[in-house]
């Protein structure tokens, strides 16, 4: 790709904000399908994490007011969703687990919480599609779908844009300063946020995976992978301690075993991490959008 190349790949201001309306479109749509599935949810959660990433790089260009109406609202049409989505990933998180387990106490163990988990999703689910949550989540994304047309985006000023590049990578610099200093649960899930933010922005200013925002863009989405893993075994050990509150050999052995696998995560997150934030925000942003 020449630097001619590059240029084109890079989006105006009109650009985000057509992507935008898409992937709020793209949400509505699989939220409206009369037979709503995991899939179909999983779909929209993502396109609603993307729309988020792209109002943020709109930021510079909308002002703080229509930013904060805006990302709320996406924000809210996304919260019915969440625990269904939530207990389906947990139940596919113990059969990765199960695959592997040959002790019968813990296998047992995980079966009864895997048993417990799908519970919950089909009743989440339920939930979902008879509590008026998903009615609610399409009106708003409607309703936000219009106002997205609306928004007065000048359509040069790439400047504007590269300023939103550039805060959103200076969150996720912080957020891993946050985690060295302290390496928590909390702070890791929360530089997981920031990541994938960073990677979803990303992808809206290059939609090709041959230019300069390949590179940071894989690594931005193999953080957030293992760091949403590392987040997915701490939520199932925290449910597992409420099914068994008494200490017992398989719950010691098997918290001893997710202990191993997220210090593994932890760690592959962190060496990929320095990488990825070795420079200063300014100096990220110069390199990719000359």
């Amino acid at each position: 790709m020449d630097k001619n190349e590059v240029r084109r790949a890079l989006a105006r201001p009109a650009d985000v904000q057509e992507s935008l309306r898409r992937r709020i479109g793209d949400a509505q749509r699989a939220l409206q399908n009369p037979r709503l599935s995991d899939e179909a949810i999983h779909r929209a959660r993502k396109d609603l994490k993307r729309a988020r990433a792209h109002l943020r790089l709109l930021r510079g260009v909308v002002g703080k007011t229509v930013y904060a109406r805006e990302n709320a609202a996406l924000r809210d049409a996304a919260r019915p969703l969440s625990s269904s989505r939530d207990a389906k990933v947990m139940v596919e998180t113990v059969d990765q687990l199960l695959a592997g387990e040959q002790n019968a106490a813990r296998r047992a163990l995980l079966v009864k919480m895997r048993g417990l988990l799908e519970t919950a999703r089909q009743s989440a689910l339920a939930d979902l599609k008879t509590a008026g949550g998903l009615e609610t989540s399409t009106q708003t994304l409607g309703e936000a779908w219009g106002r997205t047309a609306r928004l007065r985006v000048r359509r040069k000023r790439k400047a504007l844009v590269r300023g939103g590049v550039e805060a959103i990578y200076r969150r996720a610099r912080n957020a891993l300063a946050d985690v060295k200093s302290e390496c928590s649960a909390e702070n890791l899930h929360e530089w997981r946020k920031q990541v994938k933010y960073l990677g979803h922005a990303l992808d809206a200013l290059e939609p090709s995976a041959q230019g300069r925002f390949s590179k940071p863009s894989k690594r931005a989405k193999s953080v957030a992978e293992s760091l949403g893993e590392h987040h997915d075994l701490v939520v199932l050990q925290d449910q597992v301690a409420k099914l068994h509150s008494h200490s017992s050999a398989a719950r010691t052995g098997l918290f001893v075993e997710l202990a191993q696998r997220r210090r593994k995560l932890e760690a592959k997150a962190l060496k990929e991490g320095r990488s990825l934030f070795a420079k200063q925000p300014k100096a990220f942003v110069k390199r990719l959008m000359v």
